[in-house]
């Protein structure tokens, strides 16, 4: 379970995106370090088979609560903190994917707050 620890700390370091390594993929392999069936799992964290089965697919990004039920769970070696920031590379992916919809908020969007540089004044008569 150390091992795991580490691979999840080293990724976080790294601070790169790398496909395979999601949440999913670190649900999965504490899972079969704990050497327990998904069921078993669910059942001690209170979590639906099928919730377990989505998040290790990467099918769902999980809600907060299921990174504390995880670091109780492992007696916190691995804290909800790290659990959580498993998810944001895949996220930032995520957003990056979907900047088309700026384009497409920026055409409903009326009436914006205007802004002026610093430091920059008004010429006398302009409007």
């Amino acid at each position: 379970m150390n091992y795991l620890r580490w691979q999840i700390d080293q990724y976080l370091r790294n601070n790169v995106f790398r496909q395979q390594l999601t949440f999913g993929h670190f649900l999965k392999e504490y899972m079969e370090r704990m050497d327990r069936p998904v069921q078993q799992i669910a059942s001690e964290i209170d979590e639906p088979v099928a919730l377990l089965e989505a998040l290790m697919k990467n099918e769902i990004l999980p809600e907060n609560g299921i990174f504390y039920k995880l670091e109780l769970h492992s007696n916190a070696l691995i804290p909800a903190e790290q659990w959580n920031r498993t998810i944001f590379g895949r996220k930032r992916m995520r957003f990056i994917r979907e900047g088309y919809l700026e384009e497409v908020a920026r055409v409903s969007v009326r009436n914006a707050i205007g802004v002026r540089a610093w430091g920059v004044k008004k010429k006398a008569g302009h409007s």
